[in-house]
């Protein structure tokens, strides 16, 4: 789904506008993406998601991430590169409940769920992605991820931190001011929830 060309030249600075906190510029900016928003969420959705969750929802998740988000200036460079970036999000809204769905039905039904949002059709073949799909591929990877962080308590976000740094154990325990088999512990937690996610 396409978003309408014509009115999308001033959709940049508008969106600028409405994370800078203006109520005003956040409707204009609502009613310009509402409809091919939906039309994208409308695509996705699979039945048994529309009988649990109705499309609007999915719309003002994805309005609230787009409020209050912090966007790269790569990403508002413009319209080209912003207006996929906002229909993935729309998209990942629904996919992130269904997987949720999914997961919850996984634990009372067994392993064989047939897992919709991954159709054939989305996956990359063949072909170098252009600039633009691996700028928004990048920014998504790296939202996820912060996501997933900020749910750590903070001493294993520390940890992690400087872990990606390229710090060992025992520099690590130095840093934070705690006992090597402390972290060494947190590490192996880690790496244990990698492997189960």
């Amino acid at each position: 789904m396409s978003f309408p060309v014509a009115p999308t030249e001033d959709l940049v600075p508008l969106l600028r506008r409405a994370q800078a906190g203006s109520e005003e510029v956040a409707q204009r900016v609502y009613d310009r993406c509402r409809e091919p928003l939906l039309a994208v969420i409308r695509k996705v959705i699979t039945r048994p998601m529309r009988r649990l969750n109705d499309s609007d929802d999915f719309l003002f998740a994805t309005f609230r991430v787009i409020f209050t988000r912090h966007f790269r200036d790569e990403v508002l460079r413009r319209p080209e590169t912003l207006l996929p970036y906002l229909k993935r999000i729309a998209e990942n809204q629904v996919r992130d409940a269904e997987r949720r769905r999914l997961a919850a039905d996984k634990h009372r039904c067994g392993p064989d769920i047939p897992l919709h949002f991954l159709r054939e059709d989305e996956l990359p073949v063949g072909r170098e992605a252009s600039p633009p799909d691996e700028l928004i591929f990048r920014e998504l990877v790296k939202e996820r991820l912060d996501d997933l962080i900020e749910q750590l308590p903070i001493l294993l976000q520390n940890i992690l931190d400087l872990l990606l740094e390229g710090y060992n154990g025992v520099e690590i325990g130095m840093k934070l001011g705690v006992h090597p088999k402390r972290v060494y512990r947190a590490i192996a937690w880690l790496k244990r929830k990698v492997q189960e996610g």
